[in-house]
């Protein structure tokens, strides 16, 4: 059952056309009336993680409230060029086009149904992705219905990236790329500057993602599944440096946005701290405080992690600045800073791991210098901020904020705001209205009726009652406004949500299992449009589709994975049942996976 009401309602296409176009072909509306809505049972989940004193058993909260349901309704002047199989709705990506697009989605929480004493890391160099077909499911997108429900693809609908990496590099004029970075004025506050979402709506599609979905379509079981995967071809998601060797390919990907006829817009996550991923180990780093023989880290090796710290800045965050400097007047240039890390120094200071005195020197220390040699860049920062079924709980919160107003110190207004949900499955939502006795925890669901009564208060994961009012990324973003506002007069943040594959609520039968989860889908697309855009800068795929979360204990090719965490064993992971294949390591190309992302919710 969704968990919350949409704000954006997409156009539907049926999965038949319609015999006769209506007569009033040029204004014809579709006249939609909700469905009835769907029994559903209570069920229930075991968190994976149990604080003391909590039951190990939480039922998941089925809200009494409807959602919008599906319409059933005739659709407006369906061109001619509509193909036999289309996928159930339309986004306004070519529409000179008949190729299938995606569906605004309802995002399920990310959170076991208790508090835990130990977080995994979610890791964002990965990503999935879903475009539905013709029959759809009861689900509805997690907007509230302010906003006008065709909203547009922000690319070039004109340009068609290349599905395979050309041959010869676009060439730049040495005219247009500036030698010297641009300095912003140390004394304007990045918050006050436009949204770069707005300023620049068209989203780059790395050809590394598209080169990738090449290789998936030319082996698709049918039309219908060859149809979905063509029609994310040219939807924009991020493209994460976590290594330096990767700095290479991202000169690539700056040179073929910077050639293209309009201004490109491309997320780049800067992911590399020592000491990578200290929660888990899906995704651990290339840099080390102190390095094992095989070249792994050793993260209790003890020290200050001077070296590392030395490696992060000389042979990672420098070329990267020299690089992006180049580019900066060329391409709109966003910047999502190292995914999960000050929230792991705020959560899991008991894991030695990661509250290590190398560890957290590292991560501090890191940050802080990445921002402050991007700071003289035109270019805009979101520094990671985890999500809200890890960081809504109330003490979580203000250790987040205290560890990122202590790292970042007077640079924190050169950061744009926040990122959040990165790579994970929080629902979007309806922001609440806000209710607090202390300024930070909005404590309007944990009113019966409300919790039973307002969409806003939809709890998939039973979070509230457990003491997480921060049920979807709408309200957890309210929450970290206030507590960072606080404790930064005069600063407002905003904010980008990784809708990447936060399609279907309830996917998992555990909301702690985060690794190549089976039944997950596609969001909603990368877009400005938001429902607080006051507050919210965009949604936006800040996880590649189709790239794994992490390896099962064997990989593909027979071998042991040297970087399995036991998460990606879990029961909604794939890879745990007969006839799954075995997924790959961290960020590598899952195929199997990617034509899940792109099915009908199962």
């Amino acid at each position: 059952k969704p968990t919350s009401i949409p704000s954006v309602r997409p156009t539907y296409l049926p999965s038949t056309k319609p015999s006769t176009k209506p007569s009033n072909c040029q204004t014809a509306k579709p006249t939609c009336e909700p469905t009835t809505k769907p029994s559903i049972g209570p069920t229930t989940v075991t968190p994976s993680y149990e604080p003391t004193g909590k039951p190990s058993t939480m039922p998941t909260f089925i809200p009494s409230f409807s959602p919008i349901y599906l319409p059933t309704c005739t659709p407006t002047c369906l061109p001619s060029n509509v193909p036999t199989i289309t996928p159930t709705f339309t986004q306004t990506m070519n529409p000179t086009t008949s190729a299938p697009s995606l569906m605004p989605s309802v995002v399920p929480s990310q959170k076991p149904t208790t508090k835990p004493s130990t977080m995994p890391t979610f890791r964002p160099s990965i990503t999935p992705s879903y475009p539905p077909t013709s029959s759809l499911p009861i689900y509805s997108p997690t907007y509230e219905p302010t906003i006008n429900p065709t909203f547009t693809q922000t690319m070039n609908p004109t340009t068609t990236a290349p599905s395979t990496k050309p041959t010869n590099k676009p060439t730049i004029p040495p005219s247009k790329i500036s030698s010297s970075p641009s300095r912003k004025p140390s004394s304007t506050s990045v918050t006050q500057l436009a949204n770069p979402f707005e300023r620049t709506p068209n989203f780059y599609v790395p050809f590394t993602f598209q080169q990738n979905l090449q290789s998936s379509i030319l082996t698709a079981a049918t039309a219908s599944e060859s149809a979905r995967l063509n029609a994310i071809n040219n939807v924009a998601s991020a493209y994460y440096v976590n290594t330096t060797t990767k700095i290479n390919k991202l000169e690539d990907l700056l040179k073929d946005a910077a050639s293209k006829e309009t201004k490109q817009l491309l997320m780049i996550g800067i992911y590399n701290l020592p000491n990578r991923d200290c929660s888990a180990f899906a995704s651990a780093g290339e840099i080390c405080c102190t390095y094992n023989p095989d070249g792994t880290c050793n993260f209790l090796g003890g020290g200050n992690c001077a070296a590392g710290i030395v490696e992060y800045q000389t042979t990672y965050i420098d070329p990267l600045y020299e690089l992006l400097a180049q580019y900066q007047s060329l391409v709109e240039i966003v910047l999502l800073i190292e995914g999960d890390s000050l929230a792991n120094l705020a959560s899991n200071a008991g894991n030695p791991r990661c509250g290590s005195a190398a560890t957290t020197a590292a991560y501090s220390a890191g940050i802080y210098y990445a921002v402050d040699r991007f700071k003289d860049l035109s270019v805009t920062m979101y520094l990671d901020a985890a999500h809200g079924a890890w960081m809504g709980w109330g003490d979580n919160l203000s250790k987040l904020t205290s560890v990122i107003v202590n790292v970042m110190k007077g640079n924190i207004v050169h950061l744009r705001g926040f990122a959040t949900n990165v790579a994970n499955w929080q629902p979007v939502g309806i922001m609440c209205p806000f209710q607090s006795n202390d300024g930070v925890r909005n404590l309007y669901c944990t009113n019966g009726q409300n919790r039973a009564n307002d969409p806003c208060c939809a709890d998939p994961c039973n979070s509230i009652p457990n003491g997480n009012v921060a049920n979807n990324e709408l309200n957890y973003i309210n929450m970290l406004l206030h507590s960072i506002s606080a404790a930064v007069p005069g600063y407002k943040p905003h904010f980008v949500v990784d809708t990447s594959r936060n399609g279907v609520p309830n996917s998992r039968s555990d909301c702690g299992n985060f690794c190549n989860v089976r039944n997950a889908r596609i969001g909603l697309l990368p877009t400005a449009v938001t429902a607080k855009p006051d507050l919210v800068d965009a949604y936006f795929w800040m996880k590649t589709p189709g790239e794994s979360d992490g390896c099962t204990q064997v990989l593909p090719d027979g071998t042991a994975c040297n970087r399995f965490d036991a998460k990606c064993a879990s029961v909604d992971s794939i890879g745990t049942r007969a006839g799954e294949p075995r997924a790959p390591q961290a960020g590598s190309w899952f195929d199997y996976q990617i034509k899940l992302l792109v099915s009908d919710p199962a």
